[in-house]
């Protein structure tokens, strides 16, 4: 934080971040995002909404070295299976770590696996945040600790979400920072 103050204006105080990636996700981000053809992202002060017309993934293009970690608004959502969040290799041959909202449950697992994770599911309107250690993944869901996972994966990796068929998932306010 800093304050700042001149003549009789009075001061205020921002908090001040270190983001690696900070969007608000009101309007497209071309330049970090790539969309597939198969997925239909809409913007508005709601953030970006996704939708796609099967498993449609995409990609945040930037390479992300751990330990850092993924936070973001989680505004809106329909159907049972919503979303995913995922982490690739940078080359988006392997697929590490996945953490979902399914119909009772939020899984924070290696793919495929799906047992790992928490009886409940995230609310909209939450705020989430993923940490990405060396050794091990943490969920957050308006600051209460969820679920953690040990696992493996490379130092560089790239973030994704992904839809499945017709269902929709609304994010804003996505940022990555470095721990």
């Amino acid at each position: 934080s800093f304050t700042a103050s001149v003549g009789t204006i009075s001061s205020e105080t921002y908090t001040v971040e270190d983001c690696i990636y900070y969007h608000d996700m009101t309007s497209a981000d071309s330049t970090h995002w790539t969309i597939p053809s198969s997925a239909n992202a809409t913007y508005s002060s709601d953030g970006m909404k996704l939708q796609g017309s099967s498993w449609s993934d995409c990609y945040l293009e930037i390479p992300l070295s751990k330990p850092y970690s993924v936070e973001f608004d989680l505004t809106q959502y329909t159907g049972s299976t919503t979303y995913m969040h995922y982490w690739y290799d940078t080359s988006k041959s392997r697929l590490f770590n996945m953490y979902k909202n399914d119909a009772s449950k939020t899984i924070l697992d290696q793919y495929p696996t799906n047992a790992n994770g928490w009886n409940g599911t995230i609310p909209q309107g939450s705020h989430v945040k993923i940490e990405i250690n060396s050794d091990n993944v943490k969920l957050y869901v308006d600051d209460d600790f969820k679920v953690s996972k040990t696992y493996t994966m490379p130092s560089s990796s790239l973030f994704g979400v992904t839809t499945n068929t017709n269902r929709t998932t609304t994010w804003k306010n996505m940022k990555i920072k470095p721990l």
